[in-house]
């Protein structure tokens, strides 16, 4: 049979590389857009256009789709009625991206939002596969890495708060973008969850110094003690708030 997968969040960083990755292996898709969003996407693509608040033009959309591929935000409260118009159109297989976010300790309105989502998912009848990324780095727009790397190649000197040992393992784009389109093709990722990083777990300081070394740039890394730092960010945040 046939593909021709629905895919949301096409024109987003990462949604970039899963419609590439999808045009790579000749599977059709159709990319589920806002009006003003069409002309983001490469020419020869197919769209529907609509709007994840309207469940109506998702539900017309995926008529006579075998499939979705969702890789917007999970944490805007759009899940329920998106899985309401998988089941009402008759979509069983679908491929969701959240976030290792979602561990965090931190009090994050994304966070529960996250959380919400996916429990709409795993609640449903579909063949729902979720693929959490750490952070994900690749091309210009990652708001990730990119930040980083313009501040490596302005300044010298870098104040890291605390040590810097802190683990991270940051993933790029186009592996994810693999695994999404690889989740979907299998029939042993269904109902099933995963966490998807990068091979190695580096600190904060490996970070910079890799990043520096692959810019041909030198910097100094002063840590400096966490405890001031957390003090002035709760000042200004209880400032902002009055």
């Amino acid at each position: 049979m046939a593909q021709n997968i629905l895919v949301i969040g096409a024109t987003g960083f990462t949604g970039q590389r899963v419609l590439a990755e999808l045009q790579s292996q000749k599977i059709q898709a159709t990319c589920f857009v806002r009006e003003g969003s069409k002309n983001k996407l490469p020419e020869g693509v197919k769209s529907s256009i609509g709007d994840l608040d309207d469940t109506k033009s998702l539900t017309a959309a995926l008529k006579n789709k075998t499939g979705l591929i969702f890789i917007a935000s999970m944490g805007f409260g759009h899940m329920e009625s998106v899985v309401k118009a998988c089941e009402k159109s008759g979509i069983k297989r679908a491929v969701f991206t959240s976030s290792t976010a979602i561990f965090t300790g931190v009090k994050a309105k994304s966070k529960d939002g996250r959380q919400a989502g996916e429990c709409a998912v795993k609640s449903s009848k579909l063949d729902w596969i979720i693929l959490r990324p750490t952070m994900i780095y690749g091309y210009n727009g990652d708001r990730n890495m990119e930040r980083l790397v313009s501040y490596v190649k302005k300044w010298p000197v870098l104040f890291v708060p605390g040590g810097g040992k802190a683990l991270q393992q940051p993933v790029f784009v186009d592996d994810v973008a693999k695994a999404v389109v690889a989740a979907y093709q299998s029939e042993n990722t269904i109902k099933r969850a995963y966490n998807i990083s990068g091979a190695e777990a580096l600190s904060f300081n490996d970070v910079v110094k890799t990043t520096a070394l692959a810019l041909h740039k030198e910097i100094l890394l002063i840590h400096i003690p966490l405890w001031p730092v957390v003090t002035v960010l709760k000042m200004v945040e209880k400032l902002i708030k009055n």
